[in-house]
């Protein structure tokens, strides 16, 4: 017979202090560190953690740890198993503890399903109204299957509707065991959940149910299902990782910094080889010290006689800049021009920091492989002739292009020459610091006609690009403390106002890093690494530009730092990857032309049903928020346009879920569409900051590649063409998508419905595609949902890169407002006023986005180096700024558009001849 093993009573609670309530527990850290700590056994959870991040502070590596709502307590409870605690509204002793040992550990659930929150708060007034008496929504019991249906305030939070929906199983079941704290709300069709301290208005999954007049379908289930807290290894991963330590301190060797050099910078241009022109060309090497596009100085060498593709100048450039002023983010740019008929153009360029990423100075011999115009865009902007927003990595193509040889003296220091470390910086900064009361110091407040005069410089500067006179910039300078606290939206113009060639200046301002392990590295890594829906949008932004040689190391090491700190998701995107490798396989057959279409239908279906496995178990990689079960091989097509998309069809991975449906494109670049859909994406925001929902409809699509990618297929919607094929009238006959609404609703209440969300969205894309300039309107790029919802498609040009045939512009209106429109506006001829309405709409959202002008044209400008065809220079933002009106009061601004508004409509018939023209040619 075994031996009888006596296993002690396991509860915590009996240790527990009678006098204080209070017990001594052991923690172990997220860093690995150890903490015995005394608590109090009856308060809760939040508060403990609260006090023992406070200890922790005083312990080693507590940098290291992420925000502290990151993590969660997991312990041993009566039954020996490991469990966390999930609520932390709850007491300690509430929890059945049998060891006096809590772990944190790193909340795998939260970084999987982010919570998605509305970044506004502000409610349509339609919506605030329909929400007085709560809202309907129903919850469907995981378990047994049942489906409870009620109303509940919108103002509750997640658990509210717990304990509402097992408070009516109860009554029902006679259950008495149900606990609250033991479920989680998720969507029904999307892997998106719905919990903490946030009132359910807030969600952006109700916020979108809210809108489309449609109750929320939720599933209640046990969270010990869906939660789990990462393994050891996997949040050792995804922690932040101490720095490593670097070679000794300098300070004991003597090495002098860069601001102990009181002499210029120098060079010595020695030697530009394989220039492919030919011989006894003249060329012309600009070379400048730039901070980000402004220039800080520029100097050329004499034109040069090309010799079997070589010019040697052995000529020092000296530049009329200490080296003392050099901030730490300088570049020194090349420019390489050839003349021609008493013209320069350029040929090649070539960047490089004058500190490297370990804060050295440029010493010694250099060769850098420059680039060619073409191979890094083909309208390349120029600031004073270089290119200094381009790449600082050398041209990979070492065997073909031309070389520059140049050389940086040491100027009479032996060791290296070093950028100040922080410390010294801030040190500089202090002694430096204005006087106390005097203009530029912390204390001192502007005059009224300080104030005055800035916000005149801001009136002028509502783009945020505009060069800033001398005087301009010292008062801005001088009102860097009043701008920080009472004008944060006019940060990037204080940047502007910074003199980068005074190095005292420079130690009180912001960076811009030009090195592979830099602050925004840093910060786009470690947001990731918490977030796994970042993290996915993070991965396939940079893994779609990775055939652009200029960033191909830069992204391909930011890649593989995620990857290797995030395994699980590791493993999802390469089943995403495998994924889209099929289908570009499958692309490249529905591409062959000696084939009738039909037999290349049948063999693109052949080989899906045999690679089957491969397409089907995966998060879409339009969103991580959708899981794709089987692809419904049967149901996939090719389509018919140019580029012979596939339409695939998924089943849920959530069996109340609706199919989902994507395109898969092969030889279109969809950055452009991207950019453009993320543009509306940021308008709608805005729009419903100011309470103003105009039923806008940014669908997904993303690039996974070079010109491959998925679009979002929006269901239940067809083109304006085809409508108009339906009514079988022709393209003039203006009551054609009034007609096909009536014979989607032919309820009048769903039909005045429709007609609202048509009045609403028309002129949400009107303002938007005015603004933005999206050119290429045909009725084969316009959609319409049997809600009544319009949309625009297909975002191929903008900026005002309209198309044009015989030199004659297609697009001869600012923006799409036809007679169709306007009929479905007025419901035929009943509603007249209506059209009133829909001008005035237009009319607020439209100077709501100008209210913004700044913001839009900010984002456009960061995206000049992303080599998007029509966005790649300065002047392409312009057309931004005449859209906006920025040069105008706000009056001016609004008749203006109001004018263009009329002409719009004036001119509708110029579309209607444009929409036959494309039905006949399709």
């Amino acid at each position: 017979m075994p031996p009888i093993v006596v296993l002690p009573e396991l509860d915590v609670a009996k240790e527990v202090s009678e006098t204080d309530g209070h017990v001594e527990m052991d923690f172990l850290m997220p860093n690995g560190i150890f903490i015995p700590y005394r608590v109090d056994f009856y308060d809760s959870v939040e508060n403990l953690k609260l006090k023992l991040w406070k200890e922790a502070e005083n312990y080693p590596l507590f940098k290291t740890l992420k925000r502290k709502e990151n993590y969660c307590f997991v312990y041993i409870n009566q039954q020996g198993q490991k469990d966390e605690i999930m609520d932390e509204d709850m007491l300690l002793n509430e929890f059945k503890i049998a060891a006096r040992f809590l772990k944190l550990g790193f909340l795998k659930f939260q970084y999987k399903h982010p919570v998605g929150i509305l970044n506004h708060s502000i409610l349509p007034e339609h919506i605030q109204n329909q929400l007085k008496g709560g809202m309907v929504l129903s919850v469907h019991i995981e378990e047994t299957g049942v489906i409870y249906t009620m109303r509940i305030g919108a103002d509750k939070i997640p658990n509210d509707l717990i304990a509402m929906t097992l408070e009516k199983w109860k009554n029902n079941t006679g259950n008495q065991h149900l606990r609250p704290t033991d479920y989680i709300l998720k969507v029904i069709g999307l892997e998106d959940y719905l919990y903490g301290e946030y009132q359910l208005r807030n969600f952006k999954y109700i916020f979108r149910c809210l809108l489309r007049n449609t109750a929320p379908a939720l599933w209640l289930r046990l969270k010990s299902k869906v939660m789990e807290v990462a393994a050891d290894s996997r949040a050792a991963s995804a922690r932040s990782h101490p720095e490593r330590p670097g070679k000794p301190s300098v300070k004991g060797r003597n090495t002098l910094t860069s601001w102990d050099i009181h002499v210029n910078f120098k060079l010595t241009i020695n030697k530009v080889s394989k220039i492919i022109v030919d011989d006894n060309s003249k060329v012309r090497l600009f070379v400048g010290l730039f901070h980000g596009p402004e220039t800080l100085r520029l100097e050329h060498t004499k034109d040069a006689i090309v010799y079997n593709g070589d010019v040697s100048w052995k000529k020092e450039v000296e530049f009329d800049i200490k080296v003392e002023d050099i901030p730490r983010d300088c570049r020194l740019c090349f420019a390489l021009y050839i003349k021609k008929n008493k013209e320069y153009s350029i040929l090649t360029w070539a960047n490089i920091p004058v500190f490297d990423y370990k804060c050295r100075l440029l010493k010694g011999n250099y060769r850098l492989h420059m680039w060619t115009r073409a191979e890094h865009m083909e309208h390349m902007e120029l600031y004073d002739s270089c290119n200094p927003i381009g790449t600082v990595a050398m041209n990979p193509k070492v065997d073909h292009s031309t070389i520059l040889e140049f050389m940086v003296p040491d100027f009479n220091v032996q060791s290296h020459i070093m950028y100040p470390q922080n410390e010294k910086v801030l040190q500089c900064a202090s002694e430096n610091m204005e006087e106390k009361g005097k203009p530029g110091s912390p204390n001192w407040h502007p005059s009224k006609t300080h104030i005055i005069q800035f916000e005149e410089i801001l009136n002028d500067d509502k783009s945020g690009i505009r060069q800033l006179a001398e005087q301009e910039k010292s008062l801005i300078w001088m009102m860097r403390y009043e701008i920080r606290d009472k004008y944060d939206y006019a940060l990037p113009l204080l940047l502007n106002a910074v003199k980068w060639d005074n190095h005292i200046d420079v130690s009180k301002a912001l960076k811009y890093e030009s090195h592979l392990m830099c602050p925004l590295s840093k910060f786009l890594l470690s947001r990731a690494l918490e977030n796994q829906h970042l993290g996915h949008h993070l991965y396939w932004l940079l893994r779609s530009e990775m055939h652009e040689i200029t960033v191909t190391v830069r992204y391909g090491l930011l890649l593989e730092a995620y990857l290797k700190s995030s395994q699980e998701h590791l493993a999802i995107l390469s089943k995403q990857q495998d994924a889209l490798v099929k289908l570009n396989a499958f692309s490249e057959i529905a591409k062959n032309a000696n084939k009738k279409p039909q037999k290349v239908s049948e063999d693109v279906k052949r080989i899906m049903h045999q690679k089957v496995e491969v397409l089907s178990g995966l998060y879409s990689p339009l969103t991580p928020q959708i899981c794709l079960k089987d692809l419904l091989v049967d149901r996939c097509k090719i389509m018919d346009s140019k580029k012979r998309p596939l339409w695939l069809e998924w089943t849920n991975a959530d069996p109340k879920g609706p199919n989902i449906l994507i395109m898969y494109k092969n030889g279109d670049d969809l950055r452009q569409d991207m950019l453009t859909l993320q543009i509306l994406q940021i308008m709608d925001n805005i729009w419903k900051n100011e309470g103003l929902d105009l039923r806008m409809n940014p669908y997904g699509c993303i690039a996974t590649g070079r010109e491959e990618g998925m679009i979002e297929i929006v269901t239940n919607s067809m083109t304006i063409s085809k409508i108009q094929r339906w009514y079988k009238k022709g393209a003039f006959a203006k009551e054609a998508l009034y007609e096909w609404l009536k014979h989607k609703n032919p309820k009048e209440e769903s039909l005045s419905q429709a007609v609202e969300e048509f009045t609403f969205s028309c002129a949400g894309y009107a303002v938007a595609t005015y603004i933005l300039g999206i050119g290429d309107r045909h009725n084969d790029n316009i959609m319409m949902k049997e809600s009544g919802q319009l949309f625009h498609i297909d975002f191929g040009h903008f900026l005002g890169n309209f198309k044009s045939k015989l030199n004659i512009k297609r697009e001869r209106v600012p923006f799409i407002l036809t007679s169709h429109f306007e009929y479905v506006i007025k419901r035929g001829e009943k509603d007249k006023e209506n059209f009133d309405r829909f001008q005035r709409i237009c009319e607020q959202a439209y100077m709501i986005i100008r209210s913004q002008g700044a913001l839009l044209i900010r984002l456009f400008m960061m995206m000049l180096s992303a080599g998007i065809p029509q966005l790649t220079n300065v002047s392409d933002v312009d057309y931004l700024k005449d859209t906006l009106a920025l040069d105008l009061t706000e009056e001016e601004a609004r008749k203006k558009f109001i004018d263009k508004l009329k002409e719009a409509k004036n001119k509708s018939w110029s579309t209607s001849v444009n929409w036959a023209l494309h039905n006949m040619a399709h």
